[in-house]
């Protein structure tokens, strides 16, 4: 076996020196570049992170689909509707289609609003356009703005029957609304009853607090049982009436179609229900008020999702009987 050479080794290790030097200077701007490239690309996203109406009720906003839909009831003209950008330093500007063609109009600040007003009846479609900081980039979102002409009322159809209870008392459901849906479900059945005293504020002070859903509020929802003890603080206790264990079909005919609407524990969408936690509350739980039906579906006032919303009847009934058939009514007269 032949000896290396002490030069040759040392010759060798000063060249892999140099090419490890050589290879650290070129990947290091390759490296910053990357970098900056990645940072400039978060800087410069283009969209809108939240939209808001007030007075109206909007469906989810949903970044992939970029439809939304706000509903105004008969006896409110105006909504403002508030956008906010992904990115601050884009620009947003907003286009607004009429008979005419579109009319192109800058919005300024990372927070803008547009008001917006309608006669009853009236549909408006906006189309809100937000750039990057360049104006290269963009994406596009509609709008369908529309205005009751009247609230609901009982239809009969060929075929079936759809009954709608008029939701005169004015007080309308705002769409994302999670944490509170039960005491929002029943505060607007008791409003529409004429109970206008009972509000969320009051109904969430003096709800007792539990660990437990079935004996008081535990901090995101409960069950019928704290509901039912609360409303009689502020409804007469012969008319606030536990109606459960009994089939949606049954309710339907007995209340609704009387002109009554009754909460109901279901779940959100009328999704599959999740498993029962520790304290036995029920996950994806969801209350709502329900205040229509038809052939195939039910109609609800939905603080998730907004006014006179459909679900089949199929998904209605699985999430309802998952709950327990659990429901509240109230009545001034005995039915």
């Amino acid at each position: 076996m032949n000896k290396l050479n002490p030069k040759r080794l040392v010759i060798a290790r000063c060249a892999i020196m140099l090419l490890a030097v050589a290879l650290c200077v070129n990947l290091a701007p390759m490296h910053g570049t990357a970098y900056a490239a990645a940072k400039s690309s978060k800087s410069d996203e283009v969209g809108l992170a939240n939209m808001t109406s007030e007075n109206g009720v909007m469906t989810p906003f949903d970044e992939k689909s970029k439809k939304v839909m706000i509903t105004l009831p008969p006896n409110k003209a105006k909504t403002i509707i508030r956008f906010k950008r992904l990115n601050r330093s884009g620009r947003t500007r907003q286009v607004v289609s009429t008979s005419l063609g579109a009319i192109e109009v800058p919005l300024r600040g990372s927070k803008s609003s547009l008001d917006i007003s309608l006669k009853k009846g009236e549909i408006k479609t906006i189309k809100v356009r937000v750039y990057d900081s360049k104006g290269e980039k963009s994406k596009t979102y509609k709008i369908y703005v529309k205005r009751l002409k009247s609230w609901p009322k009982k239809v009969v159809l060929k075929g079936g029957e759809k009954v709608f209870i008029p939701q005169t008392s004015g007080y309308f459901p705002r769409a994302g609304n999670k944490d509170k849906c039960e005491i929002i479900a029943n505060v607007m059945m008791a409003q529409y009853d004429g109970y206008k005293n009972v509000t969320v504020a009051k109904i969430l002070g003096a709800i007792p607090r539990s660990g437990n859903p079935w004996r008081g509020w535990i901090g995101y929802g409960c069950y019928y049982p704290p509901m039912v003890k609360t409303l009689k603080k502020y409804v007469p206790a012969k008319h606030v009436k536990y109606v459960g264990k009994q089939s949606l079909n049954k309710l339907c005919r007995k209340y609704i179609a009387n002109g009554y609407p009754v909460a109901i524990w279901a779940s959100i969408y009328m999704g599959g229900l999740g498993g029962r936690r520790s304290n036995g509350y029920i996950g994806n739980t969801h209350c709502l008020t329900l205040v229509g039906y038809d052939e195939n579906s039910y109609y609800f006032l939905d603080s998730m999702k907004g006014a006179y919303v459909k679900y089949s009847k199929r998904a209605v009934e699985r999430a309802y009987n998952g709950q327990g058939q659990q429901a509240i009514v109230i009545t001034q007269k005995k039915l």
